[in-house]
């Protein structure tokens, strides 16, 4: 499992500060130097929200597997 940087953002974090830059983008209003930036930090954001999504789609995963294992055990006469 990943662990994040105590410098990066959590998962809430960064969607809500990329929700804000594909609202910055979409207005087009910036000078195209800073729309190219804005489009870089948002890839980075991005990374950081696919990363937390794996994360926790594994641990749900493991979560899963265990109950099921667990479930399965107890219906084994000992």
């Amino acid at each position: 499992m990943n662990k994040s940087a105590p410098d990066e953002p959590s998962f809430e974090e960064a969607l809500s500060a990329l929700d804000s830059l594909v609202k910055q983008l979409e207005r087009g209003e910036a000078p195209l130097a800073d729309l190219v930036k804005s489009y870089e930090k948002g890839q980075s954001l991005l990374r950081i929200c696919r990363a937390r999504l794996q994360d926790a789609e594994l641990r749900v995963r493991v979560i899963s597997e265990e109950g099921t294992e667990s479930a399965l055990d107890g219906d084994q006469p000992v």
